[in-house]
């Protein structure tokens, strides 16, 4: 906490050159149909950030079904990632720990992901998509 006003030194910036993991993103328009562009950025290695509205039932998730547009009232609006995706849906890595939703669909992560059916990725409060390129691969 005493650190967090200080700028690092020389010696930090530059360890931190080459941990630069974004080269370059571009925004997904939804002109073909944003399910489509969504599928399309992420066979081709992008992984895809988004905002969207979520409700109670999102908060209280722990894993298992596919999700839908909320329901319920709004609770706010949240950022996530888009990492992979199947016929049911895309599946989105959450930023509130390992604690919460489940396991990726690899198996390899036990927590902290969940699948967005494709209802919710094409609705207009599923908003501002962008896929990022050349990330380091997902682990």
């Amino acid at each position: 906490p005493q650190k967090v006003n200080r700028k690092p030194d020389f010696d930090a910036y530059a360890g931190g050159i080459d941990q630069k993991w974004i080269n370059g993103y571009y925004m997904l328009w939804g002109l073909t149909g944003r399910d489509s562009e969504v599928r399309q950025a992420i066979s081709q290695g992008h992984p895809v950030i988004f905002g969207t509205v979520i409700d109670d039932k999102f908060d209280d998730f722990r894993g298992g079904d596919t999700l839908g547009i909320p329901k319920s009232a709004p609770i706010g609006r949240h950022m996530m990632c888009g990492v992979a995706y199947d016929g049911d849906g895309l599946w989105v890595v959450n930023s509130w720990s390992k604690f919460w939703g489940g396991a990726d669909p690899t198996g390899k992560f036990p927590g902290g992901f969940f699948r967005m059916g494709w209802d919710w990725v094409n609705w207009a409060q599923a908003t501002d998509w962008w896929a990022v390129r050349y990330a380091k691969e997902f682990a």
